[in-house]
């Protein structure tokens, strides 16, 4: 299984993946605040920090590309 897992997903694979899981979860917390008026708890308003957080730090590692094409995880 891992050596599948080492094949199919190289390290700009992962970063997509991560950035879109992210931005989804965002845009769905957004839209029942926004669309729909659900008031979001404090607890829910700090939960968005650690999305935002890796949806950022996935995107400088779409950006940047220190190790080139060959890299895998």
């Amino acid at each position: 299984m891992h050596a599948l897992i080492e094949k199919s997903l190289s390290l700009p694979m992962a970063a997509r993946l991560l950035l879109l899981v992210n931005i989804g979860a965002l845009l769905f917390a957004f839209t029942l605040q926004l669309g729909f008026d659900v008031r979001p708890c404090y607890l829910c308003l700090w939960a968005r920090v650690p999305y935002a957080s890796v949806a950022a730090l996935s995107l400088i590692a779409l950006l940047w590309k220190p190790y080139g094409r060959q890299t895998t995880i």
